[in-house]
């Protein structure tokens, strides 16, 4: 999640473009306030809980699709062991 920065740039700033953006957090209490907060827009965004040290991306998440990936504030929760999982994990979605 990008917090607030996420929701004004997202939601206010590319409500006009053809862009789908990807978000996802450990915590489902994360991702349950950015789908309440009253910027946030479906039609742009799909926001679910994920630990993508340990579980698969979800299917509904395109191989391939992604143009690039953020990973704030996600390394630093993440076991230095796990890092290159997550890392590829984070290339398979995107587009080669």
């Amino acid at each position: 999640m990008f917090g607030w920065l996420f929701i004004e740039f997202i939601f206010l700033e590319l409500k006009d473009q053809n862009v789908f953006f990807y978000s996802f957090d450990f915590a489902k209490t994360a991702v349950d306030i950015l789908k309440a907060n009253k910027y946030f827009n479906s039609n742009l965004c799909n926001a679910f809980v994920c630990d993508i040290a340990y579980e698969e991306i979800p299917s509904f998440f395109p191989v391939g699709s992604a143009n690039f990936g953020f990973l704030i504030f996600v390394l630093s929760a993440i076991t230095p062991e796990r890092f290159e999982i997550v890392v590829e994990k984070i290339y398979q979605v995107c587009t080669k």
